[in-house]
């Protein structure tokens, strides 16, 4: 190796030491820039109420189990501006919420009482993506639940 190419390096001042200053100032300002990032990125829990909701999830198990021990299930029929949903009972109420996983600024809620086996849940208005459909619903006392996955193209 050429001394004198080295020498004129370290007389530059560019030496050794500024390297390694500069690779951890580097690496300390882009953790700070990636925590700065995370903190101002909003992260959505499954529901505003999510802990309240988690204690009485034991109703919606045996909710689940009462909608899988009927003979007929609810069945869900897409059409072009509505979900046709329809129940095995004449007469139903309850709740529809719509869920949408990627944000819960878009969920929807809407109550539930038929006096046929059929509703009809409009769909014109949502955005593209997932949405799940959760269906709590109660008839002669009994509470049942059920869920449909529902992916809008456009």
């Amino acid at each position: 190796m050429n001394t004198t190419f080295t020498s004129t390096i370290f007389k530059n001042g560019f030496h050794w030491g500024w390297r390694i200053s500069i690779i951890y100032i580097s690496f300390a300002v882009s953790t700070l820039a990636f925590m700065f990032f995370s903190f101002t990125q909003k992260v959505d829990l499954v529901s505003d109420t999510y802990y309240k909701e988690e204690l009485n999830y034991e109703k919606t198990i045996t909710a689940i189990r009462n909608s899988s021990s009927l003979s007929n299930d609810v069945q869900f029929k897409v059409q072009q501006s509505a979900i046709s949903i329809v129940f095995p009972f004449p007469e139903v109420n309850g709740i529809i919420n719509i869920y949408r996983p990627s944000g819960s600024s878009y969920d929807k809620q809407y109550a539930l009482k038929t006096k046929s086996s059929s509703y009809l849940l409009p769909i014109a208005n949502l955005s593209a993506g997932l949405w799940i459909i959760k269906i709590a619903w109660k008839h002669n006392n009994t509470m049942f639940y059920n869920e449909y996955r529902y992916t809008r193209i456009f």
